[in-house]
């Protein structure tokens, strides 16, 4: 599991494990899209794009892996998050930002998913964060 919940394994643990090349290609197509999904996700996070009573609609569908079934976090969006500042050089090295609840998805379409609000803990609205 490319997603962060494998056990190591090796050959002494399951000495009738093989592997062939399509393996290989599998994996590689996986982590491939994984790292695409971060590097895309810090440049174009992931954001509410409406709300509608307790279901909400957010800017990734298909290509961000997303399952119905998923429990995904918001998080405060762009402009109400506090910036953080290097104390000497002043750089701007990125945002706090505040938890605002969970959501579960419901629906995945190619460009957009649903999800419902199962947790909320301040407004989740238009231009909130989701990350897994």
């Amino acid at each position: 599991d490319w997603r962060g919940d494998s056990e190591v394994m090796d050959s002494y643990t399951i000495p009738s494990m093989t592997l062939d090349s399509s393996d290989f290609v599998d994996m590689s197509r996986e982590a491939g899209r994984i790292l695409a999904d971060k590097l895309l996700d810090q440049i174009y996070p992931v954001q509410v794009m409406a709300r509608d009573g307790d279901e909400v609609w957010i800017s990734r569908g298909a290509d961000a892996g997303y399952e119905v079934g998923d429990t995904l976090r918001v998080l405060s969006g762009a402009g109400t998050s506090e910036v953080l500042k290097h104390p000497v050089t002043g750089e701007v090295l990125g945002v706090r930002e505040k938890s605002l609840g969970q959501i579960e998805v419901t629906s995945v379409e190619p460009k957009f998913t649903v999800a419902k609000i199962i947790e909320e803990k301040g407004n989740i609205g238009e231009g909130a964060i989701v990350r897994r």
